[in-house]
Order: structure tokens, then C-alpha cells, then sequence
């Protein structure tokens, strides 16, 4: 996806248009200046302006620019009148379910354009065919030496927390915890800068809502021009794949 949906001409800002929520939990290499969200990114080509309402000088030293947006959801009970409140045959059977959207244009000010749309880890993950993927491959890949540590950590840590004669060793479990056996530690944080968008009342949950919805992100709140929309890519949880299909057909 970033090496076939990137800009590459000089002077270009990227936007993102993802679903932040009920992403795959995997994680994504390519990613990495929103892993610590775990979710996916895509880019719109030529996003070079910005919100007239955002401060130009706020927003001038920002690389990477995103615009993060998740459907949400207020439920009214309506319980129909029976002799059990909650037991009744038409209970909850009216309540109502408003939807609606809510974004967030985020920048981020200290990662390279360059870094973040190379294409080589997107490759190195197309080389690798998943349906060769078998239990002896796995069994391989997983680091048996430092998972036995971490699991002895943690084993130790337990008699720490359940003995007071072992709780002088609690910091140094801790500091453990944080640096050596650290496997998958978060990266170092991003300077980043938060903008909230307006909401609106549109179905991201629904294919045909969601072109409504990069509409009115793209053109009406971030003043693009409407035929930026055909050219922009969003992504979303596994599930929502259809949608990104229809879309597309």
C-alpha cells in the first residue's frame, strides 16, 4: 500500500484518513509512527493546504499529516410498557441507536516524509507468503530463550508482590521489566499536535456513508478540492474490507 499510494513529489503533505478503533492487533512494521494507536495508515495524494481555521505557523513544521476519524454511537432506551421492565416481549425492541462521526487532524512534526513512505518494508512483507506459513515456521520465529526469561521474571515477580520479605526487590523488577526484558517496548513518543474536527451525523459503519464522510472531511472541513477524494485511500479494520471494495467499484 505505501509504495504504490505515496507521492513522492517534493513539497507534498500526506493525509491520512483511518478508522481508529477495532484495528487488527498485529503488528505493523510500516506503521511505525502510529503504532503506538495500532492502526493502519494510508496517504491522499496532493494535500498540500491546510484548514483555514488552523494557524498556518502551527502546522508548518509538520511532516506527516493524518486525519483520524471513528464512528459513535448514543443509545436511548426505550422500554415498551409491560408487566416486567426487563422481561417484557417488545423490550428494548424501540430503542434507537443515533450515529455519527468524529475526527481528528493530527500532525506529526518530527518523522521524516522520506522514512515513513519507504517502500522496502511493505516488500520485504509481500516476499513472505503467508500461505506457506505452517506451525514448524512459527515454532521457529518465536524467541524460546528470552520468553523463558520473561516468563521466569514474571514468576518471580509474583513471590515479590505476595512476600514482604521479597518487596526490597520491586524496583529492580520493575527497571527489569522496562529495559531488558523489554521485548516489544513502544517506541520513543512523536511530537505530534491535535486538531479536532467537527462531528457530523454520518454512518461510518455504512460503504456508501463513508465516501459522505471523506467528503466532508477532505473538502468541507480541510478545504480540499473534490476530485482529491478519487485519489485519496482510506483503511479500516479487517472487517470493514467490503466497503473499501464497493467504494472502489
Amino acid at each position: 500500500m505505501l509504495s504504490s499510494l505515496c507521492d513522492r513529489r517534493s513539497g507534498s503533505i500526506f493525509v491520512t484518513l483511518d478508522q481508529w478503533g477495532n484495528c487488527d492487533r498485529s503488528r505493523i512494521r510500516q506503521a511505525s509512527p502510529f503504532e503506538r494507536y495500532r492502526i493502519c495508515e494510508s496517504y491522499a495524494r496532493n494535500a498540500q493546504t491546510c484548514p483555514s481555521w488552523i494557524a498556518a505557523p502551527s502546522l508548518a513544521t509538520c511532516k506527516i499529516r493524518t486525519a483520524v476519524y471513528r464512528a459513535g454511537f448514543r443509545v436511548p432506551r426505550s422500554w415498551a410498557r409491560s408487566s416486567s421492565l426487563c422481561m417484557g416481549p417488545r423490550s428494548r425492541q424501540t430503542d434507537k441507536m443515533p450515529k455519527g462521526t468524529a475526527a481528528t487532524f493530527v500532525g506529526l512534526e518530527d518523522y521524516s516524509v522520506k522514512a515513513a513512505l519507504d517502500p522496502e518494508p511493505l516488500q520485504k512483507a509481500r516476499e513472505e507468503e503467508r500461505k506457506q506459513f505452517n506451525i514448524s515456521v512459527l515454532y521457529k520465529r518465536v524467541r524460546w530463550g528470552e520468553l523463558e526469561s520473561v516468563m521466569a521474571l514474571h514468576s518471580l515477580n509474583v513471590l515479590v508482590q505476595e512476600m514482604p520479605s521479597l518487596a526490597e526487590h520491586a524496583d529492580m523488577l520493575r527497571l527489569r521489566f522496562k529495559t531488558t526484558m523489554a521485548m516489544h517496548r513502544m517506541r520513543r513518543a512523536r511530537k505530534t499536535k491535535l486538531y479536532p474536527l467537527a462531528t457530523s451525523n454520518l454512518n461510518e459503519g455504512n460503504a456508501g456513508e463513508n465516501m459522505n464522510i471523506l467528503y466532508d472531511l477532505l473538502v468541507f472541513q480541510l478545504g480540499r478540492p473534490p476530485d482529491e477524494v478519487e485519489n485519496c485511500s482510506s483503511s479500516w479494520a479487517q472487517s470493514a474490507v467490503e466497503k473499501l471494495r464497493i467504494l472502489v467499484g
